[in-house]
């Protein structure tokens, strides 16, 4: 077991007759043929190509930089050599052939973790990166390779590619590959042969071995046992005491950059600016700013394309415990503009709130950063919808470290019961950075945002609405700033709602009736055509300007 490395990759595949791919990011995807180049509009390269040689050697992978196509494959047979395919092409490992060389790419089921496709079986059939997440008998992100045998990493940070087998008894042994860094395993069988592509710190590893090798590892010698991460203490009482965000937000440089382990980040300062830099990646970043009053989000270039909101307040520098001292945004929008040029790509109406969660005496990190006081601030930019597909966040601060984790929870069982919570079985996704190590990189900067830290004048929170209850309580609002209304449902558009008026019609700000009916038919829903809701109002964006109207429940107006 022969292992070669092709320095500097993120992402490969590798089959059993030699073929194989690699992407190098901001060079090229390298093959046994060379370097092919770059897809055009694609400086940065594929993520995850998977390859096959059924018909000629080809490959697929997911675009990283261009907005549509979602998809390319390399095609030596065609005139131009790459072929563009549009969306859907989303998740972990979107692409791959069947043993026909069909190319198959996921659909991107919005609240699915790891959906795209990490094998294909000897009767065709793919097998998702869903199914095979794990732990299987201490495996993660495994193929099947036999009836008896599995190949994937380690359960911990370091254990390397093992390999698990199962004796005619049906006694699992969990057996050990090289060790290390070892991440996107990808393997392919035929007969007696198997071709394994990873991805560890140094590029992307590629092995060609046999069957009867895998099977005669060494069983794993088990590690030492480790502290879990998480806390030591129980949270704080929300008891009406202040904290000041940055002291845990912003780390101090000793503890940066870092490696993961989920994925790895480095936090550059420059003045009262920092960035998050991702992915060993210039190119993916987060800007932020802090003043006295706010710690604000002025770009995020880590998606494509980047986009900044109208309104950069992130989070209030002072905050207290509990979702009811949340600060909301209120309706504004984000600003989505092209990377090269940042010329406007479109604008989409948003609505964020935003509160610290939970406060930690003491929270382990692992032996890297040890044990810190750390805060949990929640991020919720559903707009109020609580829908299939839209998620809460929560971000995970240790004081003098930063971020050490990010996770993601879907938004309906979040608010299943009135408050937040976030239960256990409701997370999406989550992500590590408590790992010293990694590039000392700053950010590439877009230039489509200003890197000056806006100032904005203190919050002054405003007591919320109530939700329902006698219409009494809202004579000192003009009149016709009332809606009384009979439902809300969601729009099509991303964070808006519809509301639905007593005779079955759509209320709609858009069209401001001088008689003040404000009426738009069943069924109608546009781009503008529809609000959003906070508290007990709806905001709608008309010609620049904000409108809201106070909503009041149908059965509560005599």
């Amino acid at each position: 077991m022969t292992p070669n490395l092709v320095p500097g990759a993120w992402y490969g595949d590798y089959l059993p007759t030699g073929e194989w791919v690699a992407t190098i990011p901001n060079v090229g995807l390298w093959t046994h043929l060379g370097n092919v180049g770059l897809p055009p509009g694609e400086p940065w390269g594929l993520g995850f190509p998977r390859c096959t040689a059924i018909g000629g050697f080809r490959f697929a992978g997911q675009a990283h930089t261009t907005l549509s196509p979602a998809c390319w494959e390399w095609d030596p047979t065609t005139r131009e050599g790459w072929v563009s395919y549009g969306p859907p092409c989303h998740g972990t490992q979107p692409t791959i052939y069947d043993r026909e060389g069909v190319l198959h790419r996921s659909d991107g089921r919005p609240g699915v973790w790891a959906d795209g496709y990490r094998y294909v079986t000897p009767e065709n059939v793919i097998v998702s990166c869903n199914s095979t997440i794990g732990p299987f008998h201490g495996l993660f992100e495994y193929t099947q390779l036999a009836a008896d045998c599995w190949i994937g990493h380690a359960a911990y940070d370091g254990g390397g590619l093992q390999v698990l087998t199962c004796d005619e008894m049906g006694v699992f042994t969990l057996r050990q590959g090289p060790l290390g860094d070892c991440r996107f395993v990808n393997a392919n069988r035929d007969g007696d042969v198997v071709a394994i592509a990873f991805s560890n710190e140094q590029g992307v590893v590629l092995i060609m071995t046999t069957m009867v090798e895998l099977r005669a590892l060494p069983p794993v010698v088990p590690p030492p046992v480790v502290e879990p991460i998480g806390p030591r203490s129980d949270p704080r009482p929300a008891d009406g005491r202040t904290y000041d965000l940055l002291a845990y937000i912003l780390g101090d440089a000793g503890t940066w950059p870092r490696k993961g382990p989920t994925h790895p980040m480095h936090q550059r300062v420059v003045g009262d600016l920092f960035h998050f830099v991702k992915f060993h990646d210039p190119g993916a970043y987060e800007t932020w700013a802090y003043d006295a009053n706010w710690i604000y989000h002025l770009e995020d270039a880590s998606s494509n394309p980047p986009y900044s909101f109208l309104d950069p307040r992130w989070f209030p520098r002072v905050m207290q415990i509990g979702e009811a001292h949340g600060f909301d945004s209120g309706p504004h929008e984000t600003q989505f503009r092209d990377r090269a040029s940042c010329a406007p790509v479109r604008r989409e109406p948003f609505g964020r709130k935003m509160w610290l969660h939970a406060v930690y005496d003491r929270y382990y990190w692992g032996p890297d950063l040890g044990e810190r006081e750390t805060i949990v601030v929640a991020y919720d930019p559903t707009g109020g919808f609580h829908g299939p597909g839209r998620s809460v966040e929560l971000g995970f601060y240790a004081k003098g470290a930063g971020s050490c984790r990010w996770e993601s929870y879907g938004s309906e069982a979040v608010y299943e019961n009135g408050p937040a919570h976030f239960p256990p079985d409701a997370m999406w996704a989550r992500s590590d950075f408590y790992l010293l190590g990694g590039q000392d990189l700053g950010p590439k900067l877009t230039g489509c945002v200003p890197q000056v830290c806006p100032h904005l004048p203190p919050w002054q929170p405003r007591p919320l609405l109530p939700q329902s209850g006698d219409i009494m309580q809202f004579l000192t609002i003009d009149s016709a700033k009332v809606v009384p209304y009979k439902a809300l449902k969601p729009s099509s558009r991303s964070g808006c709602t519809n509301v639905i008026l007593p005779n079955g019609n759509v209320f709609s700000g858009h069209h401001r009736d001088p008689e003040g009916t404000n009426e738009r038919p069943a069924g109608t829903d546009g781009p503008w055509e529809q609000g959003q809701v906070n508290g007990s109002e709806i905001t709608y964006h008309i010609d620049g300007q904000y409108y809201s109207w106070l909503l009041v429940p149908v059965d509560k107006v005599s």
